[in-house]
């Protein structure tokens, strides 16, 4: 039986162009497919890098520890674990936004979360997320609501706007014990 789990190859959109069509009926797409590359999950990026690069492939089917199909990835994927996000003439542009106010910050949820440490001077180990919202969502272990609050470094991070399990909008206060007024630290 042939489904998602039953890969037999790719076809590149290049070979599919140049496929003479008159007579499609009489071919065969079998004659411009290429051979697909198949990993298992727990291959290492740099591992899959130097296998990709070998075979000159830009395409892997992963397989899960069950042979079943969990995704597929793309050179560009594994480029852009190593060096971050790679913006391209088919990305759309974010805008996100960071407003300064009187008593902290407001961030689009979509804001790099190093940005926002370095802004806030924030020091933390390694994270996987990239986004504030999405750091957010991670410390929270649920679907974030309005008005939700974690500490982070020196600052109170209380999310102001949802959509669905994203973090649209966040706001950052320094922790009410470290305010200081007139020299003197006010609770």
């Amino acid at each position: 039986m042939e489904d998602k789990d039953h890969v037999i190859g790719m076809i590149h959109f290049r070979d599919l162009m140049d496929f003479d069509m008159c007579d499609a009926a009489e071919k065969d797409l079998k004659t411009i497919m290429r051979e697909i590359l198949v990993i298992p999950e727990g291959m290492s990026v740099a591992k899959l890098l130097q296998v990709m690069r070998r075979k000159r492939i830009h395409l892997a089917v992963v397989a899960d520890e069950y042979g079943g199909t969990a995704g597929l990835v793309a050179l560009q994927d594994v480029l852009e674990q190593i060096v971050g996000d790679i913006q391209d003439e088919h990305d759309d542009v974010v805008e996100t936004e960071v407003l300064r106010l009187s008593d902290g910050y407001e961030f689009d949820g979509r804001v790099l979360l190093d940005d926002v440490f370095e802004l806030l001077n924030i020091r933390l180990e390694e994270h996987e997320e990239d986004t504030i919202g999405g750091y957010i969502f991670g410390l929270l272990g649920r679907r974030p609501e309005v008005s939700d609050k974690v500490n982070i470094g020196n600052y109170v991070f209380e999310v102001l706007k949802v959509n669905g399990f994203r973090i649209v909008r966040v706001k950052a206060t320094l922790l009410p014990q470290l305010i200081v007024k007139d020299s003197e630290m006010v609770e």
